[in-house]
């Protein structure tokens, strides 16, 4: 498994640098495995403008510009895996005032903010970021107690624990998941299908520094692709990665590709 770190500012021409790569892979070969470049979801259709802009590539087949969400989707359809029950926007929110309601007089903190309006809005979008980087209800409990604080922050972290953990356990009980889990599921059928079946050889190109949870698929997925490759895009050279791929390697881009 080829794995590679583009680190370098922003206007470097790490951008120039992954779409070169990706419009001379199509060029060489417009038929094959397919080509995945992960990007964030509002900037899938200027890169495909960017890829296309060039002449010397006049349309392509192979290549999948994906949002990590529609990622998941491409695996449960490439791996004939029926996807997961998915809970929209407006349910998590239901759900949230629900938990909300249910749990109040267990609130440290936030027990007067829970009746505000907008409260749960505010606390889907913390849960959102803690779901991210894969931070479970027993970590902000042991959090609470390394700070040794007995005011305010040990407090809020109680009270985030308590909600996540019943929002989690709603989301267990109904056999339903939401768009911060589906990597996760993702993950899970990748490691059902270890040694089971193996998929084409693809190329893989993400342009942000992704949280956590969606470098997860790194492993389970090299054990069941053919020649996996790497790229991913940073803005500064990353430190050690516990449990990543071997075979990495750390590059700049070059200086005529910055000016692009």
């Amino acid at each position: 498994m080829q794995v590679r770190f583009l680190y370098g500012p922003a206007g470097s021409g790490k951008t120039f640098r992954c779409l070169s790569e990706i419009r001379a892979a199509l060029q060489a070969s417009p038929d094959g495995p397919a080509l995945i470049l992960l990007a964030p979801k509002q900037a899938t259709f200027q890169l495909e403008r960017q890829l296309l802009a060039d002449d010397s590539l006049r349309g392509y087949t192979r290549l999948r510009i994906l949002s990590f969400e529609r990622l998941a989707d491409f695996i449960f359809e490439e791996l004939r895996q029926p996807p997961p029950r998915m809970l929209d926007e407006e349910g998590r929110l239901m759900v949230l005032r629900a938990v909300l309601a249910k749990k109040r007089d267990q609130l440290k903190l936030f027990r007067a903010s829970a009746r505000l309006t907008g409260f749960a809005r505010q606390l889907s979008l913390v849960l959102r970021e803690l779901q991210s980087n894969q931070i479970t209800p027993d970590a902000l409990r042991n959090f609470a107690a390394d700070t040794g604080d007995s005011g305010g922050l040990r407090l809020k972290l109680h009270d985030l624990a308590l909600l996540l953990e019943n929002y989690l356990g709603w989301l267990q009980a109904h056999e339903l998941q939401d768009v911060d889990c589906l990597m996760a599921a993702a993950t899970g059928v990748l490691k059902s299908q270890t040694g089971k079946r193996k998929l084409e050889t693809y190329g893989w190109t993400a342009l942000r520094n992704y949280p956590p949870r969606n470098w997860i698929c790194s492993r389970p997925w090299s054990r069941i692709a053919g020649r996996p490759r790497w790229l991913f895009v940073l803005i500064r050279k990353p430190g050690p990665i516990r449990g990543f791929p071997i075979g990495r390697r750390c590059e700049r881009p070059s200086r005529n590709a910055a000016g692009a």
